[in-house]
């Protein structure tokens, strides 16, 4: 009996198919598929430069925490982070931890959520985990209020970036700034024109944003 030219064809373009399947899949074990999470086709990692460098600074924003803003930032920057985050949650500052000393002196600040995210999928303890060394445009500020900002409560955008050379675990820049309406409202609005550019409507604040008792 002659073989279907069909079938035949059909046969060998799937047996192509599970083979680079296949080797897409050994291929992302082994290099731990940097620039994009499967389960999350939005979350794209990309160098930490430009844009995405001033938005994601690693910074906190005075008035957060009751002092004077020392530069002005465009009124569009939170929206323009929630456009970019890969996790946008409320969150208060759970434990702060010196290390080292002199010159090597650095802060960790460990962040716990507070209810549902804003946008974006709950962040991982790694992304939730703040080391804020001399260099850090933060240092100054965590240096003054030291443990005083134990509780301090904070909107954060969080972005994942390439991992730095030697670096062992997901590299994450962040920004935090003040829990407030007008910074959820932007957010939202950024979250919404990430998937949709034409969104113009007025923010749905939901049950992420509302006040904790």
């Amino acid at each position: 009996m002659r073989k279907n030219p069909t079938h035949s064809t059909l046969v060998l373009t799937l047996r192509r198919l599970f083979l680079g399947l296949l080797i897409g899949s050994i291929g992302c074990l082994a290099t731990g598929c940097p620039h994009r999470r499967t389960q999350d086709p939005t979350h794209i990692v990309t160098p930490w430069e430009g844009l995405l460098q001033n938005l994601f600074d690693d910074s906190i924003d005075p008035p957060s925490v009751g002092l004077r803003p020392t530069t002005t930032e465009p009124e569009n920057a939170n929206t323009n982070r929630g456009q970019a985050a890969h996790y946008i949650v409320r969150v208060r500052v759970a434990t702060i931890t010196k290390k080292g000393t002199g010159s090597e002196l650095q802060y960790i600040i460990s962040l716990a959520t507070t209810g549902e995210p804003i946008a974006g999928p709950q962040p991982s303890e790694e992304a939730l985990t703040l080391t804020i060394k001399r260099e850090s445009p933060s240092f100054g500020l965590v240096q003054a209020l030291d443990m005083k900002l134990a509780g301090t409560r904070f909107i954060a955008f969080i972005r994942e970036f390439p991992r730095e050379p030697d670096q062992e675990g997901p590299n994450f820049h962040w920004h935090l700034a003040d829990d407030s309406p007008t910074t959820i409202d932007a957010a939202i609005q950024g979250a919404r024109l990430a998937t949709d550019p034409t969104a113009n409507s007025e923010p749905n604040r939901g049950p992420a944003a509302a006040s904790d008792p």
